[in-house]
């Protein structure tokens, strides 16, 4: 009887080693398995398995790192036109100002010195100026 038992008691905890050390291991790694799959169908990872879900994973992690490159394209793009800007605005626009400013002076010493109000004025008076120059021309060519 005792050896029966202890024979008994042996395959017991043979049983139970074989149970923890392979089976039980097994059974985790398949309730892990199925976590990962519910968690993956959650968040919208198409996928039967494990190998699967990496896959996609690997796929919006190259997506990602793309679009991370077109972002930082397009902040150094951003960049340069900030400058751009800037640049305009504090030498073009100041130099565009300051030559307009010297169009209308002039403008004004034109008003003033052939004491015209108009640009029609002043091209009727440029026109009667042309043709007494060539009337001039015409008579000392004679």
């Amino acid at each position: 009887i005792i050896s029966a038992a202890a024979g008994g008691t042996v395959a017991l905890v043979l049983a139970l080693l074989y149970h923890f050390r392979f089976i039980k291991p097994r059974g985790e790694l398949r309730q892990w398995e199925q976590q990962v799959l519910n968690q993956a169908g959650e968040l919208g990872i198409p996928g039967e398995g494990i190998p699967q879900i990496q896959e996609q994973i690997q796929r919006f992690e190259e997506q990602l790192q793309r679009q991370q490159q077109r972002i930082i394209a397009t902040e150094g793009k951003l960049a340069f036109l900030d400058a751009s800007i800037t640049s305009l605005r504090e030498e073009r626009l100041k130099n565009l100002e300051q030559r307009l400013k010297d169009g209308q002076r002039a403008i004004e010493l034109i008003r003033h010195r052939y004491q015209v109000e108009t640009i029609d004025q002043y091209r009727a008076r440029l026109q009667q100026r042309k043709r007494y120059e060539q009337q001039l021309k015409d008579a000392f060519a004679v």
